[in-house]
């Protein structure tokens, strides 16, 4: 169901998103304006689209969009969605840096002589791609390089190891990547965590999300829920990953942690170094 605001008023908006709802469906709620986004948002939209096309002369224009973003206070529960004039895998990472979790895309995929093709390309999801993870980064400067060249998931190491990393000097790092790329890999793994009700993430999860962005992975191996929570929340990551004896395995799935969780298992005598 399409609902576009600048041709509802309020009252009519909020029934026909009410009846959407009773029918089984979460209605896209369209804006273009400043004052339509806050209808929208009033309204208790859940999804809202921000058409970058003039509907009065079919005009694009691609910054509306991050205009209509930067004037609003952030809505963790809103999926913001970006329409019209999407041609390549760019536009896709420019909108998902300023919070888009999802576009539209029509004439241009619709154009392709290999759809298929060009959908993995909009998603970055070429045939055969691997989630890349480089860990042990201890500087900003590698962290932002690391992820500019295409890494998925920065692994920061907390465990003791040569390459280990304060709380402080973590959240520089967190903070350096985020200020860059956005947050929107972070909100799309915890609406994937939230979604299944669980903590414990599949490989699935991290390549979902690391569509939106790259993520930032704390490493831990046999230390306490406790102190794992304390530096995860002090350092801002993403993800914990969590290595180490049974015990800690056997709480992976468990609600203890404050964030999403991947597991490893390994079998060096030196895991922390290896």
């Amino acid at each position: 169901a399409l609902l576009i605001v600048a041709v509802l008023d309020q009252g009519r908006l909020v029934q026909l998103i009410e009846a959407a709802r009773g029918l089984g469906m979460e209605p896209l709620v369209e804006v273009a304006t400043h004052l339509e986004m806050d209808r929208a948002l009033a309204s208790g939209a859940r999804v809202i689209g921000i058409n970058n096309r003039n509907l009065h002369n079919f005009s694009v224009d691609m910054e509306r969009t991050e205009r209509l973003l930067a004037a609003v206070k952030h809505h963790p529960t809103v999926v913001m969605v970006a329409l019209s004039g999407i041609t390549g895998r760019v536009d896709v990472q420019r909108f998902a840096s300023c919070g888009v979790r999802a576009v539209l895309v029509g004439e241009w995929l619709m154009r392709r002589s290999n759809p298929t093709g060009a959908l993995r390309s909009l998603r970055g999801t070429e045939a055969g791609q691997p989630i890349v993870k480089i860990c042990g980064l201890r500087d900003e400067e590698s962290a932002v390089m690391t992820v500019r060249a295409g890494a998925d998931l920065i692994g920061l190491v907390f465990a003791k190891s040569s390459r280990q990393v304060s709380a402080q000097e973590a959240a520089s790092i967190v903070e350096a990547i985020h200020s860059r790329t956005g947050t929107a890999g972070k909100l799309k793994i915890q609406e994937l965590a939230a979604a299944k009700g669980a903590h414990l993430l599949t490989p699935n999860d991290l390549r979902v999300a690391a569509r939106c962005g790259p993520l930032t992975v704390g490493v831990f191996a046999d230390q306490t829920p406790d102190e794992v929570n304390r530096l995860a929340v002090q350092s801002n990551i993403d993800i914990i990953q969590l290595s180490g004896s049974n015990d800690v395995m056997e709480s992976c799935s468990s609600p203890v942690y404050v964030l999403p969780v991947i597991c490893l298992l390994y079998t060096s005598p030196s895991p922390r170094d290896s």
